[in-house]
């Protein structure tokens, strides 16, 4: 086994660190105020559409989340500026648990926009339950908050820092007899909700991109008047489909390499004795798992505010305008601001 220490760490590899410390704090200070315009542009900017649809509702979370985590990037990007030095450590705890649970939410908000839309290309005859989607998101919410938060507090699990990881996380808390089964479900959850979820997610991509490509005009018997009706019907759905698809593909690319960890980690685990030869080297050590869980979900939600300013011209619009000091109406205007946001 492998046991590197701080002396080993060459000058290349605290550049790196700047490097990629450098990265999370651009995250949290670019993405927290950008998270946060695009959430008040959902709540505020687009009133009457906020809560009638469900992909409305899931942008709200989805921004709230994206907003959350940039923030928490900021611990961790100091943190390596600091040569590995923990910034706030009394805070560990309470920072570990909040990026666990907003990193796995933002995976559930991704494939609750995905699998939605999939369902009503397939059945456009059927509506998606916007209190199922919610329920399901909050079961899994409390369900996350059990897993991380009880354990911590029987003394089942501490969360410390551990500097070759250059961030906090959770261990089996030392003499407990149930932390080994503990280990193995965690284990087990992270690699079925964080990390292979994207193959479903991918395959949902797939069908919503197959059935826009292949659409086909019904417009026999119509009258021009409502052949028009039905083109702009048409384009409308296919704006905001193409809009998800792009939140979904920006959501594999930077989820593609964290799959790919976690299936050499899972290799690891069966078939040597940790790390092996696959985390003996100090880059995948120390590296893979900074750059893949944790820059990555911030490089993840810093760029979703600017998906969105090119997708939905109401959003940029709304901006301009705020920060003309210009408000619209709180008639026409501000309806017209959402209903021109695909």
């Amino acid at each position: 086994m492998s046991n590197y220490t701080r002396e080993e760490f060459t000058e290349e590899h605290r550049t790196a660190d700047n490097v990629i410390g450098s990265l999370h704090i651009t995250c949290s200070l670019l993405g927290t105020p950008a998270n946060l315009v695009a959430l008040s542009y959902f709540l505020i900017g687009r009133r009457s559409q906020r809560f009638r649809y469900v992909s409305s509702v899931l942008y709200v979370l989805t921004a709230l989340q994206d907003c959350l985590i940039c923030l928490l990037s900021l611990n961790h990007g100091v943190t390596l500026l600091r040569g590995r030095d923990v910034w706030l450590p009394e805070f560990c705890p309470i920072l570990h648990i909040l990026f666990q649970m907003s990193q796995r939410m933002s995976v559930f908000l991704v494939a609750a926009l995905s699998f939605t839309r999939t369902f009503t290309l397939l059945y456009p005859l059927r509506k998606v339950s916007k209190s199922t989607i919610l329920t399901i998101l909050g079961t899994a919410l409390v369900a996350m908050a059990c897993v991380y938060v009880i354990p911590y507090c029987m003394k089942v699990t501490e969360i410390r820092y551990h500097w070759e990881d250059g961030y906090c996380w959770i261990t089996p808390f030392p003499g407990r007899e149930p932390a080994g089964i503990w280990i193995k479900v965690d284990t087990t959850l992270d690699s079925l909700v964080l990390a292979f979820p994207i193959i479903p997610i991918t395959i949902s991509c797939g069908i919503s991109s197959y059935q826009i490509l292949n659409a086909r005009k019904n417009t026999a018997g119509l009258t021009a008047a409502d052949k028009a009706t039905q083109d702009g019907l048409r384009r409308r759905e296919q704006r905001l489909t193409l809009t998800i698809i792009l939140v979904t593909v920006l959501y594999i690319a930077y989820n593609i390499p964290l799959f790919i960890n976690y299936v050499l980690y899972q290799i690891t685990l069966q078939k040597f004795s940790w790390p092996g030869p696959l985390y003996s080297s100090i880059i995948m050590r120390y590296y893979s798992w900074n750059v893949t869980a944790l820059l990555g979900t911030a490089l993840n939600a810093t760029s979703n505010p600017v998906l969105y300013w090119i997708r939905f011209s109401g959003f940029r619009k709304w901006v301009i305008w705020s920060f003309r000091s210009v408000r619209p109406s709180s008639g026409s205007s501000t309806n017209q601001l959402g209903n021109t946001a695909m």
